[in-house]
């Protein structure tokens, strides 16, 4: 056997065929390099439109995520880096945040206490993770269901930020692409091992499952429609307030 990433213990067990660990090596490193893209646009976009282009939600899901499975139960060394970025993104959100919760109108509720509000959203989503975990009968399974669950989160979520907001601020098509192609790398990942080993990876083929990688990509499909949507109204807007100046 030739060198490869680091084993599942389900494949150390298997001792799987090269070809079949070369692909799943070249589908990990995808997910881990599209998903390390996708964190360092989502920061320098933020600071560039000084806005924030994950959701609120979504974040503070993603950061319990990262922070359980990067520090009580870890899986792996990419979790760690990937906390970090969140934290970034958190600190973005509340100090950009207040500004556009304050600009649009809502609650002053949520503004004055936007700060509070993420602590506390990231605690649940911690504590929901640990919950998770001492139910199911492994940690593998926890971070299976919830780590799929979380990335329906940010899919669904992303597509009704661009609507909410009528607005493009923290928002690419770049950081899209390697969001979904990191997702998607994931999803893959069990795939091919199911499609080999199905007796070792039952848990593709659960309801569950097959209802949230179908609801999180064909939520990841629609956004860059809604993007350019929600893009030619900006533009338009920007037009017609340029015009409206230089008649002034």
């Amino acid at each position: 056997m030739g060198w490869h990433l680091p084993l599942h213990p389900v494949e150390q067990s298997l001792q799987p065929p090269d070809y079949f660990l070369y692909v799943l090596d070249v589908l990990i490193l995808s997910l881990a390099g599209n998903w390390t893209a996708a964190y360092i646009m989502y920061i320098k976009k933020g600071f560039k439109d000084k806005s924030y282009g994950m959701p609120l939600a979504a974040l503070c899901v993603n950061l319990g995520w990262e922070f359980v499975y990067g520090f009580i139960y870890p899986q792996g060394p990419g979790e760690i880096p990937w906390f970090i970025c969140d934290c970034v993104l958190v600190w973005m959100s509340v100090k950009y945040g207040r500004d556009e919760w304050r600009k649009s109108g809502n609650s002053p509720l949520i503004v004055d206490n936007l700060g509070v509000l993420m602590v506390f959203g990231c605690v649940w989503a911690s504590v929901m993770n640990w919950a998770l975990i001492v139910t199911c009968p492994t940690v593998d399974i926890a971070s299976f269901y919830s780590g799929f669950i979380t990335q329906l989160f940010l899919g669904s979520y992303s597509v009704f930020h661009l609507v909410l907001r009528d607005n493009t601020k923290g928002h690419s098509l770049p950081i899209w692409a390697c969001r979904w192609a990191g997702s998607s790398s994931a999803m893959l990942i069990f795939w091919w091992r199911y499609f080999h080993y199905p007796e070792s990876w039952p848990l593709v083929e659960t309801p569950l499952i097959l209802f949230v990688w179908f609801s999180f990509q064909l939520a990841d499909i629609s956004y860059p429609f809604v993007y350019r949507n929600v893009r030619r109204r900006e533009l338009a807007r920007e037009a017609a307030a340029a015009l409206e100046g230089k008649k002034q």
